[in-house]
């Protein structure tokens, strides 16, 4: 979570001046010329806030809109991040994924520190679209777990997951607060999964995903709905994580086949 101490991130004489002269808009000028700032020291600058809009329209002499939709590039970024009602901070570095490796050895390879915490774990029946995609037994239940993903103890995503219930005894409550997918999968069948389909959407956060994040509802998420398969093609885990869209972005590189 950004600090509340109100340290700032730089000094804003320390920023180049605006090119009223450019063919280059005002706010992309500001986004860049901030971006610059905030790359050039980004680790020491986390969780710093930046100037506020009213000492930005002074010191560079242009309008409200200008300095909100140079923020707003900045926040598509990933290079900022909003505190309802205490300003604009520096936010850690996107995670970017890319969807050839598991997340798992995304995040060994970048240093990052992954923790669990278990919101609620309880037998259900399955709703529809989860009896379907588990290939359950009419009567089969499964095991709902909802957890919430830190990255280096800041909320990152939420987790709703299912797994089928006659998994449950290999269950422990250690291994649903330390565990990522694949590895959690392991622990309980005995192997890791083989194959994986998943749907990317972006939807709007509700006022439940946005309080357990810590963001305002309605912000962007990126939700991700997968399915893992073991090595026999049967499905282990279905369900939904929702990542915070200013933490988070998938990458992926494709063959292009000419005819």
């Amino acid at each position: 979570m950004p600090n509340s101490s109100g340290v700032r991130a730089f000094d804003l004489q320390r920023i180049p001046r605006l090119d009223t002269k450019s063919h280059i808009p005002l706010y992309a000028q500001l986004a860049e010329r901030f971006g610059a700032a905030i790359e050039k020291s980004h680790v020491a600058l986390i969780g710093k806030i930046l100037p506020s809009e009213s000492e930005c329209m002074i010191y560079f002499g242009i309008s409200r809109p200008t300095v909100r939709q140079a923020m707003s590039q900045l926040f598509s970024q990933g290079l900022i991040t909003r505190g309802r009602g205490r300003g604009t901070f520096v936010a850690p570095r996107r995670v970017d994924y890319d969807v050839g490796r598991s997340f798992e050895a995304e995040i060994r390879s970048d240093n990052r520190l992954v923790k669990f915490r278990v919101l609620e774990w309880e037998s259900v029946a399955p709703p529809t679209d989860v009896r379907k995609a588990l290939q359950l037994r009419p009567n089969e239940k499964v095991e709902r777990i909802i957890r919430l993903r830190l990255l280096d103890d800041r909320p990152f995503a939420f987790e709703e997951r299912y797994l089928p219930s006659r998994y449950r005894k290999q269950v422990t409550k250690e291994a649903l607060a330390s565990k990522l997918g694949i590895s959690l999968i392991k622990s309980v069948t005995g192997e890791g999964p083989a194959k994986v389909g998943f749907t990317l959407r972006s939807i709007a956060a509700d006022a439940e995903v946005a309080r357990r994040l810590a963001i305002e509802t309605g912000v962007p998420l990126l939700s991700s709905q997968h399915c893992y398969r073991l090595a026999d093609g049967t499905p282990v885990l279905f369900g939904t994580v929702f990542f915070r869209g200013d933490s988070y972005e998938f990458s992926f590189q494709a063959q292009i086949h000419m005819t």
